[in-house]
């Protein structure tokens, strides 16, 4: 019985909710806001403190996690028993009209309207407040950007003083490192530990609501000068210092990103006259018989309930304006060649490049139309000019500038919406070529410090000095934490910022023009439109701090599912031990040659055929060609002779002492037609392991330091060597080399009914002088063109995502074994488990996904795109043929026919792709994405866009002419 499909989510993080079993019109204590969602990633664990927080237990498919907002209150709850209240989206943020639709669009403006209360006293006020009456109650947040004496910097910590009025109605003062607390907070938990020890041994009196927070020191990490000085002017600017307290921030200018209201955030009126419009009157506090104290008043309000509406720019370059936010649903997971109206793009085909701005997507096509803004690489012959504007594949355009972006690299492609640059002068450039973007944002190098006596130990102290210059009466309390700061004579009052009405070198990216031209909004309000090519791009330096992206996934205790689950690596495993080589000889279970501990102490090598019940799962893997049932004469042989290792030796083995292993007979077998026949013996072309000579010139770790190997390392390796030659698939071949023994090259070709299905997949692998303690490094040869990844678990720059290789964090029964994991063992689970029919999914956090509609239709997407570039895979191995294997290539692709049946293949596919298109003219969108051509309901890509049509008939063609050449000769 099949599994049935989840359904659509109804909910969203922030999302705000309230249950269906209260009253839709009652207080607004029933509102909750959405923390947690089942088919969201999971993020870190919680901290001990929160581990019985009911929010920390594994949602189920359907449920959510809501916290509720006037009690605090967590629970997890189906999302059937909430309705939506309202959605907070910002400009920049990317949505659809729903789940089932293609097309997406990005938000240009919100208009928000609010409900609030006081913040003190609770008060509420019914009516519904713009958020143009309104302004930020909050001084300052960690990633602020400050400008000073042409720096532009970013704040990395704060120190707070705050007042807590108690349940006797006077006041207590004290400070804070880290900026966790808010006027309105409430209960005996408000204050830091060290304070409440220090308030118990003075009143019985306990805390009941905070009053008044205000910053009095900042940290500030500085991260570039003003582009617009020349280089002489800009060197003698000197980096300003790192801490700031209060009484120097009115020479500070502060910039934050323009953000819409949420429910929680603390706001004022602007101005006193709208407050009192609306009702609102201030809370007085603290006592006046009570020495060194004043009276303060609090005009913070607390936003209690959102009502949000957006205005769109869809992929098709219309617009909707004043459409509510619950009318829309987050796009979560973008494909990574979704680009929208405005956007800089790269296209690149196999012989050409250019830059250019999307005008329009037609979604449902994979198709765009571009504005070139710069000449082709490689112009037309004839002379003629290339037009302005073409409508190309979106499999070809490059919207990011990587598969894999980074704080490292020195560049991007283009700026996004809600993006900081810096404005280079209207007579210079940024030194980029089009449509590259530079970078820039120093991280000083104290940010990274998480000593606890490094610099925040010496804010801390900055910030109690601070405070006790304004004392009326010291504490004599030796711990600084617990020493009572000043009571804020103005703690009512706002603080005092530069006025940033001259900075016109900084801003933030508010819109996009199709002409190429970028919105800048500037701190002084004004908004200017800058070319491209005038700006670079201000690196946010909290993306740069360690530890934010390499950590391990961790769920309820246990890290996230790799990329490849190692139980089903045993699977696959014990599937291919169980397979006859071409030549009758297998390989037992490998636990059982290794001995009971699955030490490689006893592993000869020894490979008698025997058969193995795979179970109800077991698949063969598939054969190099399709073999007609014949006959196979069983040839003894004798078993591979061992490498002759030293037995003692005063010094090491050097890498090329190791002997080529002898390989067991091959008889020769017969397909039934001699035009068919294969031979695998020791000089056919497709031996699946052999020992070269030399390696090649373009191997991805010739230029490695070649180490002086231990003997365990060269009686490892041929073992693993020995493994190679009785044991691999029809479909992997390896080569090994005797000048170089820490080197070894993999051909592996995609399965049958994947994306990947005939296609090469060359793999370089490296032995450091640690293997087996360590394993081997690999490295994939990418032939994507700056396309994208071919799969989740293939980078473009090489790296080869595997538990067993180190690469992904799996929990310790994934990961490198040296006494059980080998060389094949990586290899065979690259084949069976990351060359899949899905390898959308082999993204962890996308198996949620599956069987849903969006799982559905990104997983088709996906395989589109690496069913396309890896068609492009068998024209460049042809053309550009790696290093040792030139002979298996051209054999198995064009004396074997498989370059004949890749092209056929393809061109079936795009012919009833087209053919179910047009007779579904009238239908389009999401519904065109979705139809299956008749009969090909199992196959890995059941169907194929126009914008997958496109780049794959440019490849086809480049394939037919190889295969025209070859049958002339």
């Amino acid at each position: 019985m099949s599994r049935a499909a989840p359904a659509p989510s109804s909910f969203f993080l922030e999302d705000i909710v309230r249950r269906k079993d209260r009253d839709p019109e009652g207080p607004e204590d029933d509102l909750a806001i959405v923390l947690r969602h089942w088919h969201d990633s999971e993020a870190a664990p919680p901290p001990p403190e929160l581990a019985n927080d009911p929010l920390n237990r594994a949602l189920q498919p359907g449920e959510i996690g809501v916290s509720y907002m006037v009690t605090g209150q967590h629970e997890i709850a189906p999302e059937s028993d909430y309705y939506l209240i309202d959605r907070s989206l910002q400009p920049g943020d990317l949505v659809k009209l729903n789940v089932h639709d293609v097309q997406s669009g990005v938000v240009l403006e919100t208009n928000v309207e609010v409900k609030l209360e006081h913040a003190v006293s609770q008060v509420q006020y019914g009516g519904w407040v713009t958020a143009s009456e309104l302004e930020n109650a909050t001084d300052v947040y960690v990633g602020d950007y400050i400008i000073h004496n042409d720096w532009v910097g970013q704040v990395e910590e704060l120190f707070d003083e705050a007042i807590a009025e108690l349940t006797n109605k006077s006041l207590f003062c004290f400070a804070e490192l880290g900026g966790r607390m808010q006027v309105g907070d409430r209960g005996p938990d408000i204050l830091p530990e060290a304070s409440l020890q220090h308030l118990a041994e003075t009143t019985s009196a306990i805390p009941e609501v905070l009053v008044s927070v205000k910053p009095t020191v900042l940290a500030i990490a500085w991260l570039a000068v003003n582009q617009t000085l020349d280089a002489e002017t800009a060197a003698a600017k000197k980096r300003p210092k790192q801490f700031w307290n209060a009484d120097e921030f009115k020479e500070l200018c502060i910039v934050r990103p323009r953000s819409i209201l949420r429910v929680s955030d603390r706001v004022r009126f602007r101005d006193a006259s709208l407050a009192e419009m609306h009702g609102v009157r201030n809370t007085r506090h603290g006592k006046v018989d009570m020495p060194g104290s004043e009276l303060i008043e609090s005009d913070i309000l607390v936003v209690r309930e959102t009502k949000t509406t957006v205005r769109i720019l869809w992929q098709n370059g219309t617009i909707t304006d004043n459409i509510p936010s619950t009318a829309v649903i987050p796009y979560a997971n973008p494909d990574e060649y979704d680009c929208w109206p405005g956007d800089w793009v790269q296209w690149k085909g196999e012989d050409d490049s250019r830059a250019g701005v999307v005008t329009s997507v037609f979604a449902d096509e994979r198709t765009a139309e571009v504005y070139w803004r710069s000449s082709p690489t490689n112009p037309p012959k004839d002379g003629s000019k290339p037009p302005s504007f073409s409508i190309v594949s979106v499999l070809e355009l490059d919207p990011h500038g990587s598969s894999t972006p980074s704080w490292d690299e020195p560049d991007a492609i283009g700026v996004r919406r809600g993006d900081f640059v810096l404005l280079h002068h209207e007579e210079a450039t940024n030194g980029c070529v089009l449509p590259r973007v530079p970078k820039i944002g120093e991280l000083e190098p104290w940010v990274r410090d998480t000593n606890p006596d490094g610099w925040r130990h010496e804010m801390a102290h900055i910030g109690m000095d601070y405070a006790q210059r304004y004392d009326a009466a010291k504490s004599h309390s030796p711990t600084p934490a617990t020493q009572q700061g000043k009571l804020q004579q103005e703690a009512d009052t706002r603080l005092v910022w530069k006025n940033p009405k001259e900075i016109a070198w900084f801003g933030e990216v508010t819109s996009l023009r199709t002409s190429g031209d970028i919105d800048i909004y500037l701190p002084s309000g004004e908004t200017v439109a800058v070319p491209l090519k005038r700006l670079t791009l201000l690196m946010d330096g909290r993306d740069g701090l360690p530890g934010l992206w390499d950590e391990p996934i961790v769920i309820d205790g246990q890290q996230d599912a790799p990329a490849v689950q190692g139980e089903v690596i045993s699977q696959v495993l014990g599937q291919f031990f169980g397979i006859h080589t071409s030549n009758g000889a297998g390989v037992e279970d490998l636990d059982e040659d290794m001995g009971s501990q699955g030490s490689w102490e006893d592993y000869d090598g020894d490979g008698d055929g025997m058969d193995v019940d795979g179970g109800d799962n077991y698949q063969e893997l598939p054969p190099l060609v399709t073999i007609p049932e014949a006959s196979t004469e069983d040839v003894s042989g004798s078993a591979p002779a061992a490498a002759v290792v030293p037995e003692s030796s005063e010094e090491p083995a050097s890498l090329n002492a190791l002997p080529t292993p002898s390989s067991p007979h091959s008889p020769t077998t017969k397909h039934g037609d001699s035009e068919n026949e294969v031979e695998d013996d020791l000089e056919g072309p497709w031996k699946k392991f052999k020992m070269l000579p030399s390696a090649p010139p373009d191997h991805a770790f010739l230029s490695k330091k070649v180490g002086q190997p231990t003997r365990q390392f060269m009686s490892r390796l041929a073992k693993e060597y020995k493994m190679l030659s009785t044991g691999l698939p029809d479909t992997i071949v390896v080569r090994a080399y005797e000048d170089r023994a820490d080197l070894v090259r993999s051909l592996i070709i995609g399965p049958e009914n994947t994306p990947y299905e005939g296609a090469p997949f060359v793999i370089d692998w490296h032995f450091e002088d640690t293997f087996p303690q360590t394993p081997p490094t690999a490295h994939f040869h990418s032939w994507t063109n700056g396309n994208g990844r071919v799969n989740p678990n293939l980078y473009e720059e090489g790296k080869v995502c595997l538990s067993i290789l180190g690469t992904w964090a799996g929990d310790k029964a994934e990961s490198w074994s040296p006494t059980r994991s080998s060389l094949m063992q990586a290899l065979v689970s690259i084949q069976g488990l990351v060359l899949v029919k899905e390898p959308w999914f082999c993204e962890p956090a996308f198996e949620k996904l599956r069987g849903t509609h969006e799982g559905i239709v990104n997983s088709r997407l996906y395989s589109e795109k690496a069913y396309v570039l890896s068609r492009s895979f068998v024209r460049r191995a042809l053309e550009y043929p790696p290093g040792s294997l030139q002979k298996e290539i051209e054999w198995l692709y064009l004396e074997q026919g498989k370059l004949a049946k890749v092209i056929a293949d393809a061109k079936a596919l795009i012919e009833a792709s087209q053919k179910s298109s047009r007779a579904a003219v009238g239908g389009g969108g999401n519904e065109d994405i979705m139809r299956i051509i008749p009969g090909w309901e199992d196959k890995a890509v059941p169907k194929l866009t126009a914008g997958g049509i496109l780049p794959l008939q440019r490849t086809l063609g480049k394939l037919e002419a190889i295969l025209a050449e070859h049958r002339h000769e």
